[in-house]
């Protein structure tokens, strides 16, 4: 069955599952051919394989721009997630799968195949180049090759795999099918913005998160936050700095030695606090896809997204605050610590003056997001797979 378009008109069965395969940029006839019979090759396959949901694979074409600037460090493949995103966001779809003839880069500046987001409900295929004499190809091989992508896209937006090496053809191994099936029956299941149940703002915050606790959390060791320090660069070299500045200055140790714990302590949780509510508006890491309607993927992204950033600037403090009071132990002895500090308790000194210096450079670090290549951090928290290009390695 071939695919439809959104014009189509089908009675409404209670297991419908709607995919969007949205293509970007400037397609040959040919391009478009081998689209349409790789779809037709999924469709078919989906069908065979679950018979009980109702496929509407639909296809439309996806204004996305992006600079040259923006292309590097997972700044394309962002941004057409993001348009990806809106456009399920409008069309109230399942899940939606960008197709572009352009090269992608990870967020290491390596050339992928396939991206993916759970969090924004969509994924990304990049033919990369030669697409267009690929597509000329009468090898059926090729189509075969799209649609394993496209499954292998739909698998991972299910918390699924597929290993392409054992499956070369869009089709779904035996052992898999189960696990395929309860994922879309959760899929297919009435969402609270579908219910005839009312709710306020807040009340449909709560119930949402509530619902989908675990694939929040889920969400969230996906983006390994206590890794953040290390993933964002720029972030943590501009923070390190200060903290060396901050250690090597003698005024630096008689301030923090003569601030009481509480007050240090609540100055270091609202500062972090702060570089949390800045890193959250400077990205725009949670007005960029959800601007029409309340929805269970929208208050998930939302709170996976707070609950990532606060715990990778938590992880960052932490690691600062650690290696600030290592270094101060092993560059500074007991009696130049006193000595700065003004105070008779050294080891008071080494903890006092590491606080006021993961405190200020975490400030410093926030800041330096600013420099990260636009799309990076966004890429960080919302990206669970990325396949590279095979061809490339």
């Amino acid at each position: 069955m071939p695919p439809s378009s959104p014009n189509d008109s089908t009675d409404p069965r209670s297991l419908r599952i709607e995919v969007a395969v949205l293509t970007v940029g400037a397609w040959t006839g040919a391009q478009q051919a081998l689209l349409s019979r790789a779809l037709t090759h999924l469709q078919e396959e989906l069908t065979s394989a679950f018979p009980e949901f109702e496929w509407r694979l639909t296809t439309a074409s996806l204004a996305a721009t992006t600079s040259a600037e923006a292309a590097t460090r997972g700044g394309l493949a962002m941004d057409l997630l993001e348009a990806g995103a809106r456009h399920l966001e409008q069309q109230h779809v399942d899940f939606a799968v960008v197709v572009t003839t352009q090269s992608v880069l990870d967020d290491r500046n390596r050339p992928a195949v396939i991206v993916s987001s759970q969090l924004l409900g969509c994924g990304l295929v990049a033919l990369g180049e030669g697409a267009g004499e690929a597509a000329n190809s009468a090898s059926g091989a090729v189509e075969a090759e799209l649609a394993q992508r496209l499954l292998e896209t739909l698998a991972s937006l299910n918390n699924l795999s597929i290993d392409a090496r054992s499956t070369p053809t869009a089709a779904l191994p035996p052992e898999t099918i189960e696990d395929w099936r309860a994922a879309l029956v959760d899929v297919a299941d009435e969402r609270l913005e579908e219910s005839a149940v009312k709710r306020s703002g807040t009340a449909f915050y709560a119930a949402s998160a509530f619902v989908n606790l675990r694939e929040m959390f889920t969400a969230v060791l996906r983006t390994r936050p206590w890794l953040f320090p290390f993933r964002l660069s720029k972030v943590t070299a501009g923070a390190v700095s200060t903290a060396l500045i901050v250690l090597l200055t003698a005024e630096s140790w008689e301030l923090a030695y003569a601030q009481p714990s509480l007050r240090g302590t609540v100055a270091a949780v609202l500062v972090v606090l702060s570089t949390i509510v800045y890193l959250l508006r400077q990205q725009d890491l949670l007005a960029r896809v959800h601007r029409f309607r309340l929805s269970e993927r929208r208050v998930t992204a939302e709170l996976a997204t707070v609950l990532a950033v606060t715990l990778g600037m938590l992880s960052t403090f932490v690691m600062l605050y650690a290696s600030s009071a290592v270094v101060a132990w092993l560059l500074f002895p007991p009696e130049v610590a006193a000595n700065w500090s003004g105070g008779p308790d050294s080891v008071r000194s080494y903890l006092k003056v590491a606080l006021l210096a993961a405190t200020i450079s975490v400030t410093v670090g926030a800041l330096g997001a600013s420099l990260e290549a636009p799309g990076y951090l966004r890429f960080v928290i919302n990206v669970d797979r990325v396949v590279p290009d095979p061809r490339k390695r």
